[in-house]
């Protein structure tokens, strides 16, 4: 039973935390996470702003053609 729990928390600890990292390489890695997760934003926000153009461009092409669907 010692054996499987020490197993388990060998296999979920982070490799950082039990290297003993140094500062500035948990600095690196934190600083690569949230440069991941900014890029992430930005393009889900530039999704969202595309659909949101191609919504109001077809609006505005069903209004002029006389044939609103809404």
């Amino acid at each position: 039973m010692t054996m499987i729990s020490s197993l388990a928390t060998i296999l979920l600890a982070c490799p950082m935390c039990t290297s003993g990292a140094s500062e500035t390489t948990v600095l690196a890695a934190n600083t690569a996470i949230l440069l991941m997760l900014g890029v992430l934003a930005m393009m889900l926000g530039s999704f969202i702003a595309f659909m949101v153009y191609l919504a109001r461009r077809g609006r505005r092409f069903a209004e002029s053609d006389g044939t609103s669907e809404s």
